[in-house]
């Protein structure tokens, strides 16, 4: 019988955090510079403890696999596609507290979006806004 047939990955034998990532698109016509800056910000804040403890344990995993360095600061990527513009904030998090602060962090970035007239998110939804007028002849 064969009980496992592909990798497994342990995430928390050498380190006991793992990189995590929220995705938002905003509107081309959003101000993505301060989109960008607000999650970076706010992520920032919020790992600040994690990065730091993070930083340590990756000092020691780098040592013993000979890994290059790599930076635990939370940092934006913008990506452009046809409709948005794609806004993802990379962080570091303990692995088993990833959902909690995914969850908080996301809403926390929801709210300041709202709070900002020039930050609008973008969706793949299409609002219908009004309808001819039907007029319907007798037979």
């Amino acid at each position: 019988m064969e009980f496992l047939s592909g990798i497994v990955n342990n995430y928390t034998k050498d380190n006991e955090f793992i990189w995590d990532e929220i995705k938002i698109p905003i509107t081309y016509e959003s101000d993505w510079k301060l989109a960008s800056k607000i999650m970076v910000d706010l992520v920032s804040k919020e790992t600040k403890t994690q990065a730091e403890k993070a930083r340590k344990d990756l000092k020691h995993v780098q040592e013993k696999y000979y890994l290059s360095k790599r930076e635990v600061e939370p940092a934006v990527f913008t990506r452009l596609t046809d409709n948005w513009i794609d806004l993802s904030v990379r962080y570091v998090t303990d692995v088993r507290e990833r959902r909690i602060v995914n969850a908080k962090l996301s809403k926390q970035i929801l709210e300041k979006f709202e709070k900002s007239k020039n930050i609008t998110i973008a969706s793949a939804t299409v609002n219908i806004v009004g309808f001819p007028e039907v007029k319907v002849k007798g037979r």
